[in-house]
């Protein structure tokens, strides 16, 4: 209900985007990122098809000179991987996530979710029919360590063994980790957790029995 009451105003800030392009690039203060955000919610609505249109429409503001364009880019190439992954189409899954480390090299999450495609592409000689989601053995992840421990790492760190436990397949674990890390921090929500409601890797809303209380954690940390 709340991304649906949210689509209004990021509806119109989608348009204000785009009226960016009647300027050919000359705007004094570019607005960036509103496709990818309508994009990430009506993901997470289950639209698919048009989330994957609202990624395409951010990329179309690549050369926008804003400073978090890349950062931006970035994030559509590596929703538009995630997507193309759980529809198994792998190659199209590589293409997008490799475009993503050509945006941010060290995105955390994109480079959890290439290591497990570059690994199923490389077993697909075999006669092994499973999906490719379902190709990434649960101990490839690692463990996911003392809760304690994450008060010591980066969140960038933090994130990227997150991201490896969700490719194993392991939510509970991971958004213990998640809520761990929230938990340890001095700000109310550290850089890289906000999005997890939205993620389309996390994909929270089929996986509610092991996120909720992560959820719950971060709605009360935004308040």
């Amino acid at each position: 209900r709340a991304f649906g009451l949210a689509l209004d105003c990021i509806i119109t800030g989608c348009r204000m985007q785009d009226l960016q392009l009647l300027y050919h690039g000359s705007a004094r203060f570019p607005v960036v990122g509103l496709h990818l955000l309508h994009g990430l919610v009506l993901n997470a609505l289950g639209q698919r098809d048009a989330a994957r249109a609202a990624f395409a429409r951010e990329l179309a503001f690549a050369g926008n000179g804003h400073v978090f364009t890349r950062e931006a880019c970035a994030n559509a190439w590596y929703a538009l991987g995630v997507l193309a992954w759980q529809d198994d189409d792998l190659r199209a899954a590589q293409d997008a996530l490799e475009q993503a480390l050509a945006h941010v090299p060290e995105h955390p999450l994109v480079l959890a979710v290439l290591g497990a495609i570059r690994g199923a592409i490389r077993g697909t000689s075999g006669a092994n029919d499973a999906s490719p989601v379902d190709r990434v053995e649960p101990g490839d992840a690692g463990d996911p360590g003392d809760p304690a421990d994450v008060e010591h790492d980066p969140i960038r760190l933090v994130m990227a063994h997150v991201g490896a436990l969700v490719v194993a397949g392991r939510h509970t674990d991971a958004a213990h980790i998640v809520a761990a890390a929230l938990a340890a921090s001095p700000v109310p929500i550290p850089g890289g957790t906000w999005g997890v409601p939205t993620d389309p890797l996390f994909n929270v809303s089929a996986h509610l029995d092991a996120w909720q209380t992560t959820l719950d954690l971060l709605l009360h940390r935004s308040l």
